[in-house]
């Protein structure tokens, strides 16, 4: 979904939560600088950004979906 200059993977509008799911060209330094950046400019404009491992999204059973409705109560809560 476009989010200003950015492309988000997931996205629940209702409580401007994006989930991010990051494989191993995250690990490289130079996008870690970029995530960084997009980070700060979706969190200065109201969005909370969760990033998840695919490696927890393939093999991690409920871990996500417990991360995403911790954060959706956290957002809500606020």
């Amino acid at each position: 979904m476009p989010i200003g200059p950015y492309v988000a993977d997931f996205v629940c509008i209702e409580v401007k939560l994006i989930v991010e799911l990051d494989g191993p060209p995250h690990d490289d330094p130079k996008q870690k600088s970029h995530d960084a950046e997009r980070d700060i400019w979706l969190q200065t404009r109201g969005w909370r950004v969760l990033r998840v491992p695919n490696d927890i999204v393939i093999g991690g059973g409920n871990i996500v979906l417990e991360m995403i409705d911790s954060a959706i109560k956290m957002a809500i809560a606020q």
